[in-house]
């Protein structure tokens, strides 16, 4: 498959990590080398493409509290936590900064307009 470069969804990547990850449990040596590879460069690409605001762009749903839940998921399932990965902190303070006094984050779809 010869996809267009450009798309870049931190959906997508954290979605891939969590899949590869669920799959190695099954496989533990198929592809092992590749696959470590792989988990590390998308590991990576999720840290690299965070927003200046600690959150990550969200592209398929109400935009930033979104992907951030996509992006620790991934994160996590790639061995990323509170303690060993500076994104994750950052994340974690994004998400507290923004909880509402009821306990949820209520996020409006019009942050994504606004890009904010």
């Amino acid at each position: 498959m010869n996809l267009p470069d450009g798309w870049r969804y931190a959906e997508c990547t954290a979605s891939a990590i969590d899949a590869v990850i669920l799959f190695t449990k099954l496989h533990l040596e198929h592809r092992k080398q590749e696959i470590e590879n792989f988990i590390r460069k998308a590991s990576q690409f999720m840290e690299d493409i965070q927003m200046p605001d600690d959150s990550w762009y969200g592209n398929w749903g109400i935009c930033f509290t979104y992907a951030t839940w996509f992006a620790l998921r991934g994160l996590a399932a790639a061995g990323k936590t509170y303690h060993n990965c500076l994104a994750v902190c950052k994340a974690a303070g994004f998400l507290l900064k923004l909880q509402l006094d009821d306990g949820d984050w209520g996020e409006n779809y019009l942050s994504c307009k606004a890009n904010n």
